[in-house]
């Protein structure tokens, strides 16, 4: 991700630096800082745009989740942590990209995340796939 960032930056440098005839009359410090500053936008917009898309997939599973033909809850996703009722007990959690990673007591478990609508949650790990649907109470 980042060397396409610096390949992209690198060609809008060069494009912009061979297309604006105005340029030339300026000092070339002052050309440079405004390439340098256009850059760096674009740079910030690629990369909050990333943020985002990582930020609305965490968002979108919070909540309390149960197994698909289940009656009762199997965890609630906090901003935090994921609680297990029926143990009582909470784990901390880190959410990167689309992957789900969890801090038990004993070991760390990955989980690659999907959604379908806002209502069903596909954890997936290497030899398994659980779907979950949001639970109400």
């Amino acid at each position: 991700m980042m060397k396409n960032i610096i390949r992209f930056c690198s060609i809008i440098l060069i494009l912009s630096a061979c297309n604006n005839a105005e340029d030339l009359t300026e000092s070339k410090d002052a050309v440079i800082n405004k390439h340098i500053d256009t850059v760096q936008e674009k740079i910030a917009t690629v990369l909050n745009s990333q943020i985002n898309q990582d930020t609305s997939l965490a968002n979108r599973i919070l909540g309390i989740w149960a197994l698909i033909g289940q009656d009762n809850a199997s965890f609630d996703i906090q901003k935090n942590k994921i609680y297990y009722p029926e143990y009582s007990k909470s784990y901390k959690y880190q959410m990167k990209k689309n992957s789900l990673t969890i801090k038990y007591d004993d070991y760390i478990d990955s989980f690659l995340v999907e959604t379908k609508g806002s209502d069903t949650l596909i954890l997936i790990a290497e030899d398994e796939k659980q779907v979950y649907y949001r639970f109400k109470r």
